[in-house]
């Protein structure tokens, strides 16, 4: 390539005569070397005609796969499916065992099958709803006990003898004649407590007897068990009458002493 002495620009060129003034001849190619084709720089492999495809080819992964494979275990499973497979050629991390913390999460995780199981209800229940107290009350409850889920009426009516069925009813004979006893007091109490007097039920004593009646009467259908509950029945009367006797007989013992005091000062005055 000649070198070319470069003019500036004078006044009176113009833009286009400027511009190929300034231009150069310029050719980046080295055109002094002999065109050579890429294929000849490199050896001849054997491969036949096209050895260029068959290279590249070669370069991919199915070339060097049994030396990949001799660093790195096998991949068996699809990434996109919902259950995980092999990891390696015999590791599976499905079947290796759980932590306890992984134990106890899978349990709470996993809902429970109700199918083909009973579930029994459950059962709510107190002392006297379940009548433990009945039993307790009897005589033989040290021989025979107690159970919620079995028939312990139809149990002790069978084990147990008359006297104890009298023993159980008497006493609560005894309780239902103390509540007859106060039920007029009760009842006055209203007066003062802010209750209507002739409004307002009497749910203390009424609650005693419905317990007093429950443990202590009977449920064997007997002419024995008949009379039994007659009597225990006859409890709560049998307090109405003890207070009005009691009450009664305080009026006529005042009465005396009242016509005591009249006759001594009569005699007095006499005298």
């Amino acid at each position: 390539m000649e070198d070319k002495q470069l003019q500036p620009p004078q006044p009176k060129d113009t833009l286009q005569k400027a511009i190929i003034q300034d231009s150069v001849d310029f050719n980046p190619i080295d055109t002094s070397q002999s065109y050579v084709p890429i294929e000849s720089i490199f050896p001849d492999s054997g491969w036949g005609t096209n050895s260029q495809e068959e290279f590249d080819s070669k370069m991919r992964f199915d070339l060097h796969k049994p030396m990949i494979d001799k660093l790195a275990p096998g991949t068996l499973a699809n990434m996109y499916v919902p259950q995980a497979n092999l990891a390696t050629d015999t590791f599976n991390p499905n079947q290796q065992p759980l932590s306890a913390i992984d134990e106890m999460q899978k349990v709470m995780e996993t809902p429970v099958d109700t199918s083909g199981v009973y579930l029994p209800e459950p059962m709510f229940g107190n002392i006297r709803n379940l009548n433990f107290d009945r039993a307790y009350e009897s005589n033989k409850f040290m021989d025979i006990g107690f159970s919620p889920v079995a028939n312990m009426d139809a149990i002790y009516n069978t084990n147990q003898s008359n006297w104890d069925g009298f023993s159980r009813g008497f006493e609560q004979f005894l309780k239902l004649a103390g509540t007859g006893f106060v039920s007029s007091y009760r009842s006055i109490g209203d007066l003062f407590d802010g209750d209507g007097y002739f409004t307002t039920p009497d749910l203390t004593s009424a609650k005693e007897m419905e317990d007093a009646m429950r443990i202590g009467g009977s449920t064997t259908g007997s002419a024995a068990g008949w009379f039994g509950n007659l009597g225990l029945n006859f409890g709560y009367t049998a307090g109405i009458m003890t207070e009005i006797i009691l009450e009664d007989s305080m009026k006529v013992s005042q009465s005396l002493m009242s016509l005591r005091c009249l006759v001594k000062a009569v005699m007095s005055v006499m005298n």
